[in-house]
């Protein structure tokens, strides 16, 4: 066996730019000499930093190689510390490529952010620093002739160039390349402890959020039926259980639309979704060569907002606008925002903007009220212009899912019954008889338990990881003690999360701040919502917060409604934010995303609230193929 390469060999056929012939050169060259305690990174992501390959062995320890495909003769260095090139009429240009400094920083990086703990010394970190190896391929050249130049050419300082190996086209030729190659000057590397081996592995591979950028989307046949439209119905209404795929058909509905020329408008109720509605319609949008920028994707309260400051300048924008500026934290202050777009939609200025068709995802957090204003004022054509709703009673976390049952639908335009999108493709198979289970006992009948689709095909059968803690007596700085432990539990897993990949969900803004300058205490950036008092900053903070972050996230349920991640930390308490904690609960725990390249996924859930405190036997209970026949991998599925 050779080499575990990530991404693997057929995923790094999809890079949005392929290797160039140098480093397709080295890639294959590591496939042939490398054996299987070898793991290959191909132009990780390491936040800012993106070497050309990154090798680690538990043995021989960590090496990181920047590729030159430079024609041999096409540099040159007149002027120490810079570098010329030949362009290809013959002609020397300086560039400001400096493959000995560059591949000198991604050591350092490696160091400092991936390998050197916390409490470290300096002697701790030289030692560290000494047992990475950095290494320039020219692929071209031979050696010899290439190191003068280029380290005379290097704006790295002298003294730390020899860290650095130079090699050239040789390394192909010798009887023995490969040690010279991975160890430079030494006969051997530094090996690594299993701990940080572990933790290494888990922090280089990619996020799933960027892997999936290259992963097809793949929509069941009932979703298909959502996108295709197969009835020409102007208003539809679909419903599902968490992770049936309601999201991605809404997506790729607008996609479809926008394919047509038609102008699509998505809205949500909180400000991120739209983040992860926009990844699913770019994604959808370069699978079918479609020009995405027909279609917007906000929340509601932005949409309103942007109304009003469109026409700020008119007696009813200005109005408005002055006494809602940064007071749109308040149900009131929505309202009378709300009200006052409708009554500027109603006077009809000329140059508001309106749309072909309106998708809303998580209809449940809407109101009739909004629903008829979209439908009959922004909505271009109120006769042919198609009108989308797609919702999770479930998931209602904000007290408003009775405007979605028959009777009140009654006067919201739907004709038909609703379209029904079953079971769950996004959760780990051997979990969704356990949210089922949670769903049943606290919540009771209103609410869609997911289940296994007929034509689920598969995917995400590993092992669930799942973890409950009783701290029902617990104080909040005990509660960051047992969050932080599970986050290093995670990072240290062999085959654990990528720290991208995990997301710590609080009831409160005051508990998750605590969680994450904690984290931050003992070494862990993260990206998360969390503010205290400032609503200006919270927007800002959930503006930025986007599936592809590197970085370990922080959310509140209500903000990550809508998300997945393949692990899940989740501090289940009541709070005065907590209309209905069980429906919190559920929202959280559907979170959770199964890997569609088959790795486990890991929930751990920290339980502050008495009542629930009976459900960990069940929720940490062992799932046999016997009840979910495809843990056993021997089904055939119709996907």
């Amino acid at each position: 066996m050779g080499p575990i390469f990530h991404p693997s060999l057929d995923e790094q056929s999809r890079f949005a730019t392929p290797l160039t012939d140098g480093e397709r050169q080295l890639r294959d060259f590591f496939l042939e000499r490398l054996d299987e305690s070898w793991h290959v990174f191909v132009q990780p992501h390491m936040l800012n930093q993106q070497p050309d390959f990154l090798l680690v062995s538990l043995e021989h320890g960590v090496t990181v190689i920047e590729v030159k495909d430079w024609r041999e003769d096409g540099i040159r260095c007149v002027t120490p510390r810079e570098l010329n090139v030949k362009t290809a009429s013959g002609e020397w240009v300086y560039t400001n490529q400096d493959p000995v400094l560059q591949v000198e920083l991604y050591r350092r990086g490696i160091v400092n952010r991936f390998l050197t703990p916390p409490e470290a010394n300096t002697a701790t970190e030289r030692l560290i620093y000494g047992g990475v190896n950095a290494i320039v391929v020219m692929t071209n050249w031979p050696g010899a002739k290439v190191q003068i130049p280029l380290k005379k050419g290097s704006r790295l300082e002298s003294k730390n160039q020899t860290y650095v190996t130079i090699v050239g086209r040789e390394i192909y030729e010798e009887a023995r390349p490969i040690d010279r190659l991975l160890f430079g000057r030494r006969n051997k590397g530094v090996p690594l402890d299993e701990r940080t081996f572990n933790r290494l592995i888990n922090r280089l591979q990619e996020p799933e959020a960027l892997a999936d950028q290259r992963r097809p989307l793949k929509l069941s046949n009932s979703a298909k039926r959502v996108v295709g439209n197969p009835d020409n119905a102007v208003i539809r209404r679909v419903r599902g259980s968490a992770g049936s795929g309601k999201t991605l058909a809404l997506a790729s509905r607008a996609v479809s639309l926008a394919a047509q020329g038609k102008s699509v408008l998505i809205l949500s109720f909180n400000i991120t979704l739209p983040h992860y509605i926009e990844d699913l319609v770019g994604r959808r949008s370069r699978e079918l060569g479609v020009d995405r920028r027909k279609i917007d994707a906000i929340h509601f309260h932005g949409f309103c907002w942007d109304a009003l400051n469109a026409f700020g300048n008119s007696k009813l924008g200005a109005d408005v606008a002055n006494q809602s500026r940064g007071k749109v934290s308040e149900e009131g202050d929505f309202a009378y925002m709300i009200n006052s777009v409708i009554r500027l939609y109603q006077s009809n200025p000329v140059g508001l903007k309106k749309y072909d068709a309106i998708l809303v995802d998580e209809g449940q957090d809407f109101t009739l009220e909004w629903w008829n204003f979209l439908r009959n004022y922004v909505r271009s054509d109120t006769t042919n212009g198609e009108m989308l709703l797609v919702a999770d009673i479930s998931q209602d976390i904000y007290g408003r899912r009775a405007w979605t049952a028959e009777k009140e639908m009654l006067n919201a335009g739907f004709r038909g019954p609703w379209t029904e999108l079953g079971g769950s493709y996004r959760l780990p198979v051997d979990f969704i008889p356990v949210v089922s289970e949670f769903a049943s006992t606290f919540i009771g009948e209103d609410i869609e338990v997911p289940t296994i689709p007929k034509d689920h095909d598969g995917r995400a059968a590993a092992e669930t990881v799942r973890h409950w803690i009783n701290a029902i007596n617990n104080d909040d700085s005990t509660i960051c003690q047992l969050v932080a432990k599970e986050i290093a539990q995670l990072r240290e897993l062999p085959h654990g999360p990528h720290e991208a990949d995990i997301v710590i969900l609080t009831e409160t803004h005051q508990l998750g701040l605590m969680v994450m300058n904690h984290m931050q205490q003992v070494g862990l950036w993260s990206e998360h919502i969390f503010t205290e008092h400032d609503d200006k900053e919270r927007r800002g903070r959930k503006q930025k917060f986007w599936p592809g972050v590197s970085m370990l996230k922080g959310s509140t349920i209500q903000s990550f409604k809508g998300w997945e991640g393949r692990a899940v930390v989740y501090v289940m308490q009541k709070s005065d934010v907590v209309n209905d904690i069980a429906r919190h609960a559920y929202t959280a725990l559907t979170r959770l995303k199964g890997d569609p390249t088959n790795r486990a996924a890991y929930i751990t859930v920290i339980n502050r609230i008495e009542e629930f405190q009976q459900f960990k036997p069940r929720f940490e209970r062992e799932i046999t193929s016997e009840e979910v026949p495809q843990l056993a991998g021997e089904m055939e599925f119709d996907f």
